[in-house]
């Protein structure tokens, strides 16, 4: 009992803060009305008697606690009355014994205050837990709105991904170039760590991919394959619904195509399918666990139904280009064809007439007939030789070697390389063309073909004898040169017009009907054009424009 003895001079020689603070604790787990309720109706001895009972308790070890419960119920202690106090404490000092009285005589006003000061204490309590429930709540709230704000922020960032992606799949036909742009805009727009593109191969029964962006480029190939059903793009094909992996470590559907892939903690698949059929699919990866949400999913479906729009352009897009090219490729076989005809027409000519001059010198080589036999040869000679470099020029054209011409001197060149006896067949020639004319940058020997060509037309639709005026004008207000040829021929009938410029095309027993379509082609090589006008008994009138120096298009 030393210790107890020791304990309670210590408690009741402390302040009374210390008992109110004994008190606060209890009441802590109890309510104060059923703390008032337990204090109801006792005396002062009774309510000392369970202040003191509470103080021992908390003071002594269970040993010593019991061990004066024991002695006040076995009758020893009658009741725990100050002077059963008293005497319990008769070995306690004079002070103590003297404060313990005073407190027992005291103790109805010292619960009031100590119910008092609980119920202070009980009303902060209160507020205070109010007030941190309100602030709890309003940080809950807060926290909700910041969540709110944050999906509207990532909606709006990728409807604006959308958006640019739509631009960018009206800007080109290319489906390579529009795939390899959406993948890119993808990763950089929202820092994926990867995002692959993946189109489905049905007769293979693979998926290819075709563009991809991201951290793993250098892994991924274009061109790589991944077999339908297998991995997580696998599933997504084969199912038609989008995967979101959040903790793709722990996914069994997941394939681990590199060691560096496994530094990604979420995936997210969306397949890009039509109202019946799956494309492919749009995978995107992520460095962060739980790095996709639902959110993402709605969006990255609204591109894929863009993908599934552009893939389908494009499908369409690659047939067209086929039939554009198998009809190409039909039409230049006809042309081959119509080509062929008509050469081995022109070459057989020719050929037929060299070949029988030849067997007449063999069976009978005089003299005379050796002179006919020669001149007739050479000029089939030379017309298949006229032949073939018609054939060179359209077929194969010479690459422009450009340099400053004086345009009036380079015509009347030609007009005297072959207008050698005009005069005799009635046939006259004019060219006007103003002083200050400027150099034109031109490639005479193809240039001077051209003005050939034309002219030799002009002269044989004029066999009974014509004019041939050529007038070149620079209009202060236009671009370009303009040199006009005028013939006063028959003109060209209404119902060939159309046919003019076309290769082979000609009205002559002679001819490959390449002249025309040769100078066009070059004329339009300068940057220039090459037209007609023509009526019936008026002759015909040929105009071509060319850029000068100040406006000339890039070669």
């Amino acid at each position: 009992m030393k210790n107890t003895e020791q304990n309670l001079h210590h408690i009741l020689t402390t302040q009374r803060a210390s008992l109110l603070s004994e008190w606060q604790k209890r009441v802590r787990r109890t309510s104060v009305l059923q703390l008032r309720e337990d204090f109801d109706g006792h005396t002062p001895d009774n309510v000392l008697e369970e202040f003191f009972d509470l103080i021992v308790k908390q003071i002594t070890t269970k040993q010593d606690y019991h061990l004066l419960r024991q002695r006040i119920f076995s009758g020893e202690i009658n009741a725990f009355t100050p002077d059963a106090a008293c005497r319990l404490l008769i070995a306690l000092k004079k002070t103590v014994l003297e404060r313990l009285k005073n407190f027992t005589h005291n103790a109805e006003a010292i619960f009031d205050e100590i119910l008092l000061r609980i119920s202070a204490y009980y009303h902060e309590m209160r507020y205070r837990n109010l007030a941190q429930r309100q602030s709890q709540n309003l940080r809950q709230r807060n926290i909700e709105i910041a969540r709110l704000l944050a999906l509207e922020k990532q909606r709006a960032a990728h409807l604006t991904t959308n958006n640019r992606i739509a631009q960018m799949a009206l800007s080109t036909l290319d489906p390579s170039e529009i795939f390899r742009r959406i993948v890119h805009e993808v990763q950089q727009s929202f820092n994926y760590q990867h995002v692959s593109l993946y189109f489905l191969e049905t007769h293979a029964n693979q998926m290819i991919m075709k563009a991809r962006a991201g951290v793993y480029e250098k892994h991924f190939p274009e061109g790589y394959r991944q077999n339908v059903g297998e991995g997580i793009v696998g599933h997504v094909v084969a199912s038609g619904n989008p995967i979101m992996a959040n903790d793709v470590a722990n996914d069994p559907r997941r394939i681990i195509a590199f060691p560096q892939e496994k530094n990604t903690r979420s995936e997210l698949c969306v397949p890009i399918k039509t109202a019946d059929r799956v494309l492919g699919a749009l995978d995107v990866l992520s460095r962060k666990k739980n790095g996709f949400n639902w959110t993402d999913v709605q969006s990255l479906m609204v591109l894929t139904d863009q993908l599934a729009w552009v893939i389908h352009n494009a499908h369409l897009f690659q047939e067209t280009r086929e039939l554009q090219d198998e009809l190409v490729q039909s039409e230049r076989l006809a042309v081959i064809g119509e080509m062929s005809a008509r050469i081995a027409h022109e070459i057989r000519n020719p050929l037929a007439t060299i070949g029988g001059f030849a067997r007449s010198l063999q069976r009978a080589p005089t003299p005379d007939r050796i002179d006919t036999a020669s001149r007739i040869i050479s000029c089939e000679v030379t017309r298949l030789e006229e032949l073939l470099t018609d054939i060179l020029n359209y077929t194969r054209p010479r690459k422009l070697e450009l340099e400053p011409i004086n345009l009036p001197d380079l015509i009347t060149d030609v007009y005297h390389q072959v207008g050698e006896g005009l005069e005799s067949r009635g046939i006259t020639y004019r060219q006007n063309a103003p002083s200050d004319l400027p150099e034109i940058p031109l490639d005479p020997a193809q240039f001077k073909q051209v003005l050939i060509n034309i002219f030799k037309n002009a002269f044989q639709a004029m066999p009974n004898g014509g004019k041939l005026h050529v007038h070149i004008r620079k209009k202060e207000d236009q671009p370009h040169i303009e040199i006009e040829i005028r013939d006063t021929g028959p003109g060209i009938p209404t119902e060939i017009q159309d046919e003019i410029f076309k290769p082979y095309f000609t009205t002559k027993t002679k001819g490959t009907g390449l002249g025309l379509v040769i100078s066009k082609q070059i004329v339009e090589r300068h940057g220039g054009t090459l037209s007609f006008t023509s009526h019936s008994g008026s002759g015909t009138t040929l105009f071509i424009h060319l850029p000068d120096l100040s406006s000339r298009k890039s070669l």
